[in-house]
Formats: C-alpha cells, sequence, structure tokens
C-alpha cells in the first residue's frame, strides 16, 4: 500500500506561482520532479482526498504518487506528491463539466497551460545544479604509487585516485581544445596566444 511506504525528504522545495495562485514543486532525492497534489486541488477547488484515491485507482499513474514531507508555514507536514510526468495524465481526468460553472475556465487553462511551467521549472532548476563542461577549480594531484609491500586497500585507493586524476586531466584538454575554438571563431579579436591564455588559467586553478 502506498500509505506504508516511507515518507521522501525533498532536496528542494519550491513555490511557483500560475495566474496568482501558488503550485509547490519538489525535487525528490532521486532527482525526479514533484508536484504536491494538495495546492493544484486547491487551486481547483476540488477535494485532494478524492483525487489521492482516483490515482491510486489509476493502474497508469498510480505508482506516481509518493508521500513527502512538505514545508509549510506551520512546519513540515506529509503530503501527496504527484512525479511530474504524471501531472498531464491526472490533469486530462479532472472533467470540467463536473465542477461549478465558475470554475471550467480554471481548470481547462491548468489541462492547457500549467504543464509548460512545470517543465520549465524542472529543467531550469536542474540546469543551475548540474552545470554542463565546468572544469573543477580544484586541482587533482597525482596520486603516489603504493610502496612493495603496500596492502590492498592502498593499492585500491592508489587506482581510485589514478582514475580521478585522469578524469580532471582529460576534461582540462576538453576545455583548451573549447577555448581554442572559441578564440578562432570570433571576428575581429585582438589576437592573443593560446599557449599564454592556458598557461594563465592553469595557474588559476592551481595555486
Amino acid at each position: 500500500m502506498l500509505n506504508e511506504e516511507p515518507d521522501l525528504l525533498p532536496v528542494e522545495q519550491q513555490t511557483l506561482t500560475f495566474y496568482g495562485k501558488p503550485v509547490v514543486v519538489v525535487r525528490l532525492p532521486d532527482g525526479q520532479p514533484g508536484v504536491v497534489l494538495r495546492f493544484l486541488c486547491e487551486n481547483l477547488q476540488i477535494d485532494t482526498a478524492a483525487q489521492t484515491q482516483r490515482i491510486r485507482r489509476t493502474e497508469a499513474i498510480a505508482e506516481d504518487l509518493i508521500f513527502a514531507q512538505v514545508e509549510t508555514e506551520g512546519g513540515s507536514q506529509r503530503m501527496a506528491v504527484l512525479i511530474l510526468h504524471a501531472v498531464p495524465f491526472w490533469l486530462a481526468g479532472v472533467d470540467p463539466r463536473r465542477v461549478r460553472e465558475e470554475m471550467r475556465p480554471e481548470i481547462l487553462r491548468y489541462q492547457r497551460e500549467v504543464v509548460d511551467v512545470l517543465y520549465t521549472w524542472a529543467q531550469s532548476s536542474k540546469a543551475m545544479k548540474e552545470p554542463a563542461g565546468l572544469v573543477s577549480v580544484e586541482q587533482i594531484t597525482k596520486p603516489e604509487v603504493p610502496t612493495d609491500d603496500a596492502g590492498l586497500d592502498a593499492w585500491r585507493d592508489y587506482y581510485h585516485q589514478m582514475v580521478l586524476w585522469i578524469d580532471w586531466q582529460r576534461d582540462i584538454e576538453v576545455w583548451r581544445g573549447s577555448v581554442e575554438s572559441r578564440l578562432f571563431d570570433v571576428p575581429y579579436m585582438i589576437f592573443i596566444p593560446f599557449h599564454f591564455v592556458v598557461h594563465r588559467v592553469f595557474l588559476y586553478f592551481t595555486t
């Protein structure tokens, strides 16, 4: 049963505003983005408990309903969270004809637009947490070879450190290549010898 699963602790929580109303989103420990169901239901004036039961009965998205500790003004609370990729399926099942007349435009608006807002947050948040193409500013030194009588743990640690050092060296070479291509691609640029640029950058990383 879903309520037997342990509550998850999000690594990130944000409150988005969609047409003046709050939509609380979280990023779970495994990196998946989710949406707190309560706020979506309150905005649409539909019953959260009833929607939770409907999701549980829907085989296609039942496993995408989890419970997490969500921070509120009154403290941390246990709330149902729907994994983002299941939100469009769930929203499509909300029948505008079964709600009050004045809420029908709001439900249609969520069905048509809110998913784009949620995916924009998910992608931008992930990009900020996982910048691509950056080289660690911390220099990784080449490890010393263990002595002949060193134990297996020492050799294991040596090879592990060697992998880290080789990866860092590779990243430096890739970065050098990208900088070199940019230098030659920029027109009317004052020429600066590439080896001078690399030398200055190397000093920055190693001092």
